[in-house]
């Protein structure tokens, strides 16, 4: 059955300098967020070119965030975190979608 995929990510990207306010706003970060979406094929397989879920200061640091991905198909939905790094492939094995 075919079906929908949603990656999403709210975070704070830092400004300027390690977020240290020395910018012309005078804010440490600003508020943003990411939310996207592909349609599986019929049998619910898809293939998926994105960014890496954590920005590179972050990663400089020894940070990660990941994306919520919710798959659903129907009225049905299944959601997890996922990371993704420059240049992997995640295979998601099978996505069971189901109420509850």
């Amino acid at each position: 059955m075919a079906g929908t995929v949603h990656l999403g990510q709210d975070f704070e990207s830092i400004m300027w300098l390690n977020g240290n306010g020395a910018n012309p706003t005078g804010l440490p970060s600003v508020p943003e967020s990411v939310d996207t979406a592909i349609e599986t094929k019929a049998d619910g397989t898809f293939a998926w070119h994105v960014n890496p879920s954590s920005r590179p200061y972050m990663l400089e640091r020894g940070e990660q965030a990941p994306y919520r991905l919710t798959a659903t198909a129907g009225q049905l939905s299944a959601t997890r975190e996922v990371f993704i790094r420059r240049g992997e492939i995640l295979d998601l094995g099978d996505v069971t979608v189901g109420a509850g």
